[in-house]
C-alpha cells in the first residue's frame, strides 16, 4: 500500500489485490478497522460521532 496524497479529512491511497477480493469489502475492512483503533486511542471520539 503506497499514500498518494492527504487532506485534513481523507487519504487518497494505490493498492494492488488480487481479484477475488471485492472492492467494497476491503474498503469495509479498511474502514472498519481504522474506526476501531481510532475510537480506542481517542475516546473522545465516540461522544462526538
Amino acid at each position: 500500500m503506497e499514500t498518494i496524497g492527504f487532506e485534513s479529512d481523507h487519504v487518497h491511497m494505490v493498492m494492488v489485490m488480487p481479484p477475488k477480493y471485492a472492492i467494497a469489502d476491503v474498503i469495509g475492512q479498511l474502514k472498519s478497522q481504522s474506526s476501531s483503533r481510532l475510537r480506542k486511542k481517542f475516546t473522545w471520539l465516540s461522544k462526538v460521532y
